[in-house]
Order: structure tokens, then sequence, then C-alpha cells
């Protein structure tokens, strides 16, 4: 059972790592999408739904696409298992000065910008409303 679980979440990190639309197949609740390009807001609504559902331990995802600095495309699918099991699919493809490819990240949880801000020194923007905690590459 853990090995089929396995291989669809990691086919939907793969699929769902394009430029395009998300996957129609969704783990859980689905948090939507954010598009930022410099000078854009983040999609706080969003993240907050990510981070509610990794503190109830209810499987989400959540969609950020970026540019880079020279304005090529960078992907992060963020995917909530369960408790202390969040996995992150970076789509640097068409990031000409990047890595080139997807890496992927499990991360053992995400910790509020205010909890954050408040046992560091290196203050972070409100409207992160999470930091990615103790996250280690992995290979599907």
């Amino acid at each position: 059972m853990w090995t089929a679980l396995l291989a669809s979440c990691a086919a939907l990190l793969l699929a769902s790592c394009g430029f395009g639309e998300p996957s129609a197949t969704t783990i859980g609740v689905d948090c939507g999408v954010e598009n930022m390009q410099m000078g854009t807001e983040m999609n706080q609504e969003g993240r907050r739904c990510l981070l509610e559902a990794f503190e109830a331990g209810t499987p989400a995802q959540f969609v950020s696409r970026m540019t880079s600095i020279e304005g090529d495309p960078i992907v992060r699918t963020y995917a909530v298992f369960g408790p202390g099991d969040v996995r992150i699919a970076h789509d640097a493809r068409l990031d000409k000065f990047g890595s080139g490819k997807i890496e992927l990240l499990r991360c053992a949880g995400l910790v509020p910008v205010a909890d954050w801000n408040r046992a560091m020194s290196d203050q972070m923007p409100a409207s992160y409303v999470f930091i990615e905690d103790r996250c280690e590459p992995y290979s599907a």
C-alpha cells in the first residue's frame, strides 16, 4: 500500500511541476496557486491554507509560480502528506541560469513566520506566512 501511495505522490509532484496549470489530481485540499512576478504580492490565503493543513496533518497542495531575476519561470509545488511530511518539487527546467532540473525536497515541517521571527535573528516578512523547515533532497 505504501509503495503505491508513494508512487502516486511522486507522479503527482512530477506531473504538477510544469509551468502550466496544476495537475487535475490534487492531494487533499487544493490551496491554490500563486503567480509571483517581480513586484507582485504572495498568495497569503493559499499559503495560510497550506500551513493550516500541515498543522492539522491534512493532505493539501499549493503551487507557487515565480520568475528568476532574469525573468525565467520557476515552479514550486508543495504537497502536505500528513504530520511532519511536506514535499516540494522545485522545477527550474526553464531557468536558463538555474539548475535546469526538477529537485525534490522532503521537509519535516512548515514554521509560521511569527514563530520563526521570535526565534531567529534574521527576520522574515509576514507575507511569507511559513518557512520551510528541515528540508532534505530525495529521489522519487
